[in-house]
C-alpha cells in the first residue's frame, strides 16, 4: 500500500518523472540496470540489513555513470555500541570488531560501518565520497538508545527547531555518531 501511494503521489504531482518504484531484493534490481545507466540512486534505511553489503556498493558503481550520484544511508559502529550498551548486552561488544552478522542475538543479520573502511573501498570502484551527515545523534525514535537523550515527537514546537538546529551542527561536525550516516558519493569512473 505504502508503495502504490509513493507511486501514485509522485505521478499526480509529477507527470513526466521517469522515477520508479520498486518492491525487490536489492540485489535482484540492481542486476536488471544496465550500466552506467544511472544518474542517481538513492537507497535509504536498506543497506545495513543487507548480508553481503560490499557486494551491492560494487554493483550499484557500476550502474552509475561517470559523475552520477548515489546517496546512501549506513549505520555507524557507535549506534550498535550505544544499542548494546542501553541493553545490558555487554558480552556482544566484541561482534563489533568484524563489520556485520547477528550483533543483537535475534538471528538477524545487520551491518555498521567505519569511515576509513568505506572510503577504501567505495575508491576501489571509483565511487568518491563528497559529503557525510550523522542523522539522530542527539534524539532517537522508539527502541533507539537515543530514545533516552530526546524524542523528538514529544517536543514542543520551538524545542523541535532547536533541536534540528543542535542535530544539523553536530550531524556535519560528527557523521558517524548518529543513528545513520548519510552519505553522498560520486562515480568517476565509468566500470
Amino acid at each position: 500500500k505504502v508503495l502504490s501511494k509513493c507511486r501514485s503521489n509522485l505521478y499526480e504531482k509529477f507527470p513526466q518523472s521517469k522515477a520508479k518504484f520498486v518492491n525487490s531484493e536489492i540485489g535482484d534490481f540492481v542486476d536488471t540496470l544496465d550500466n552506467n545507466s544511472a544518474d542517481v540512486m538513492l537507497l535509504l534505511e536498506v543497506m545495513y540489513m543487507v548480508k553481503e553489503p560490499e557486494k551491492i556498493y560494487s554493483l550499484l558503481a557500476k550502474k552509475l555513470r561517470s559523475g552520477g550520484r548515489l546517496f546512501l544511508s549506513v549505520r555507524s559502529e557507535i549506534y550498535y555500541s550505544q544499542y548494546l550498551v542501553k541493553n545490558d548486552a555487554f558480552e556482544s561488544l566484541g561482534k563489533l570488531k568484524k563489520t556485520h552478522g547477528d550483533i543483537l542475538s535475534n538471528g538477524v543479520n545487520l551491518n555498521w560501518h567505519r569511515y576509513e573502511e568505506l572510503e577504501t573501498f567505495f575508491s576501489l570502484y571509483g565511487l568518491k565520497i563528497i559529503d557525510k551527515f550523522g542523522i539522530g545523534i542527539c534524539s532517537g525514535v522508539e527502541s533507539d538508545p537515543g530514545v533516552d537523550l530526546c524524542l523528538p515527537g514529544k517536543l514542543s514546537r520551538e524545542d523541535l527547531k532547536s533541536l534540528h538546529e543542535i542535530e544539523r551542527y553536530l550531524g556535519g561536525k560528527y557523521p558517524f555518531s548518529g543513528r545513520y550516516v548519510l552519505l553522498c558519493l560520486e562515480q568517476s569512473d565509468s566500470i
